[in-house]
């Protein structure tokens, strides 16, 4: 099965940086306004343009609850330390189950746990970047 997904980029102030994933094909991208804007680098997963409703990290979870799939797990949005480091500020339980504890930038556990809130159910996960992606690799 393949998982598409991106990388959210926001500033600290505005959310910090989450990966959005979606279990199904076709799905849209919001684009943050700020931090992360377009980098030539790789066009294959840069191909929409910056969406300025979100902005905030408020704004990207509004939008992906109007999608299908949100109540069935199809749409999953995972906080990250990497660059625009994410706050627990603001938190959605409905699309955030798990918290990003390891990646190739280093173990922060402490980070992590600051996510956590007495009641809400989370896990942790590790992830890695992506590199390169383009045609075929769905």
């Amino acid at each position: 099965m393949t998982i598409y997904g991106y990388e959210w980029g926001g500033a600290p102030a505005a959310g910090g940086n989450h990966n959005v994933y979606y279990l199904k094909k076709g799905l849209p991208l919001f684009r943050s306004s700020g931090l992360l804007t377009f980098l030539p680098l790789n066009p294959w997963v840069y191909y929409s343009a910056n969406d300025i409703d979100t902005a905030h990290i408020l704004g990207l979870f509004q939008r992906l609850k109007a999608l299908p799939g949100v109540q069935t797990g199809e749409v999953m949005v995972i906080p990250h330390w990497r660059g625009g480091i994410s706050t627990p500020r603001w938190q959605d339980p409905a699309l955030e189950p798990l918290i990003e504890v390891a990646s190739e930038a280093g173990f922060h556990e402490a980070w992590a746990q600051s996510f956590m809130t007495p009641g809400i159910h989370k896990g942790f996960m590790g992830g890695a970047t992506i590199i390169w992606a383009g045609p075929g690799m769905d």
